[in-house]
């Protein structure tokens, strides 16, 4: 596997983004469905030989490391 990179879940006023190094995913309306589809995305990163590391974003610090989260 390459570099790993790095999937950010942020709060951007009543919706959550998940940026994932291109195109942002905006306008989820929970936490947990930016997560599922941060995870989406991870894993098709990962079917191309990515290795992704997901965090979720609360101002300047990181709250919780999402990759490893199990499945809701």
């Amino acid at each position: 596997m390459g570099k790993k990179r790095r999937y950010d879940i942020v709060r951007e006023g009543a919706t959550w983004t998940v940026g994932v190094g291109g195109p942002s995913l905006r306008g989820y309306l929970s936490q947990d469905a930016a997560i599922a589809a941060a995870r989406e995305a991870a894993r098709q990163a990962h079917a191309m030989g990515q290795e992704i590391q997901i965090f979720l974003w609360n101002g300047a610090e990181p709250i919780e490391d999402a990759s490893d989260q199990p499945q809701k």
